[in-house]
């Protein structure tokens, strides 16, 4: 490790995570792995297997970039920082269906495909998540401006011809995923996720459970009659926000999903919050790092995107030690918004928890809002703001920045939804926006 003197913390969480989701019910024989099953079998029956001796450790994006770099064959942060590779790795599909040769977090398709293979040939899980584009709207997965998406996409709809190639391209990438003697490789795959939340056009209050239903089984019924069985399935909704009878509502049933898995982000207590074990492990983080010779006592640069945008918050106003944040359409700011009339930042509990009340509201939410915390910190701050980003909408970003004390340079991109900006956009934005930011972190390790 080069003597640099200063901590750099990454928090990349993009389109509010992609959480990675323990396999916890399989339906498959647990005493032996066998050789003759097909693909897809023998990757439920070796998780099985694998639930025994502990936990896998997985990283979103592992091979395509990191801390201070990207598009770097060969790398990985995990591999760098603990010898090893992770043993799952997440991908996502966003952007397939449009034809895009980048997903939308700019990784090529053609580099993706090389990195799945060459994953699983070694041994490790590949878990794909999909957020393709609102195919009413034209806006990205995070556009929940109209209620009737998924009613549009089925059969039937005025939108169902268009869907119908965006599964064809879909089914086309992953019926690529072969190994060198041409045979399938199996992975993990769990579209329409956390659907009991309300940020996705396939969200709670966007469909009725009959037309998540039938979503479902669109797109599983598809791919199945295009010949893809080395897929296993995966319903993922978000740990928040439902119990068991409302869980069953949407469930796609027993014959038509092999693992669940749970996206866990906030609970509606201050004490046994997600949120609360999230922040005290970035405090312990930081408290690491700056016993470390190397650091010089001066300087911890702390960057984030989305939900990491919003770690980056909180670590500045929780640790008075945080010199810099870079932060990127962050999450967790002015999470009572609404009661104002404005719409909250991701994860909008009071718009997206209306079960719960103001009473727990209040119990939880000032300790983990951002436009709160940040009152504290005296931290630069580098901002990028999406003016048509409903996720992590600009009112509640500026809400925090408002708040902050500390010298802040914001940059406002007018066409900028949650997502990275694509297709005739993205190189303007990648000069004008991206590049500059970039410019700011190196000017700031020098």
């Amino acid at each position: 490790m080069r003597n640099v003197g200063l901590i750099i913390i990454l928090l990349l969480v993009l389109s509010p995570l992609r959480a990675w989701e323990g396999p916890i019910a399989i339906k498959s024989p647990k005493n032996q792995l066998s050789l003759h099953a097909q693909p897809r079998d023998q990757l439920i029956q070796r998780l099985q297997l694998l639930q025994e001796q502990g936990v896998m450790f997985g990283h979103q994006d592992d091979p395509f970039y990191g801390l201070g770099w990207k598009w770097e064959r060969g790398r990985s942060d995990v591999r760098e920082t603990c010898g090893d590779t992770p043993a799952v790795i997440g991908i996502d599909l966003g952007g397939i269906e449009m034809g895009d040769e980048k997903n939308l977090d700019g990784v090529p398709f053609e580099w993706m495909r090389e990195e799945i293979l060459a994953h699983i040939a070694r041994g490790g899980v590949v878990a794909a998540s999909w957020h393709p584009r609102n195919p009413l709207t034209g806006g990205n997965a995070w556009d929940v401006s109209d209620s009737t998406v998924v009613r549009s996409i089925l059969p039937g709809g005025s939108q169902h011809q268009k869907f119908f190639t965006w599964m064809k391209r879909l089914s086309a990438f992953l019926q690529s995923l072969k190994d060198e003697q041409g045979c399938p490789v199996a992975i993990i795959f769990r579209p329409w996720h956390e659907n009991n939340g309300s940020w996705f056009w396939w969200g709670q209050r966007l469909c009725s459970d009959d037309e998540y239903h039938a979503l479902w089984c669109m797109l599983q019924d598809y791919l199945l009659a295009d010949g893809l069985t080395n897929i296993v399935w995966s319903y993922s909704p978000n740990v928040m926000g439902f119990d068991e009878a409302t869980f069953l509502r949407r469930y796609p049933g027993d014959d038509r999903v092999d693992i669940i898995g749970l996206d866990a982000y906030q609970q509606p207590n201050g004490e046994t919050d997600y949120f609360r074990g999230m922040y005290l492990r970035l405090l312990r983080a930081i408290e690491y790092m700056t016993q470390q010779p190397e650091w010089d006592g001066k300087r911890i640069l702390v960057i984030g995107e989305s939900q990491g945008g919003g770690q980056a918050v909180a670590a500045a106003g929780l640790d008075s030690r945080v010199s810099c944040v870079v932060l990127n359409v962050p999450a967790m700011q002015d999470l009572g918004g609404a009661r104002k009339g404005r719409r909250s930042g991701w994860p909008q509990p009071i718009e997206n928890h209306p079960n719960l009340t103001m009473a727990q509201l209040d119990a939880t939410l000032p300790y983990f809002d951002g436009a709160q915390l940040i009152r504290h910190s005296q931290a630069e701050i580098y901002c990028e703001i999406g003016l048509i980003d409903t996720t992590c909408p600009p009112s509640a970003v500026w809400s925090s920045l408002n708040n902050a004390k500390g010298k802040k340079t914001i940059n406002c991109v007018p066409y900028r939804t949650h997502a990275w900006p694509s297709g005739i956009l993205r190189p303007q934005w990648e000069e004008h926006y991206l590049r500059p930011r970039e410019a700011f972190i190196n000017d700031y390790l020098k």
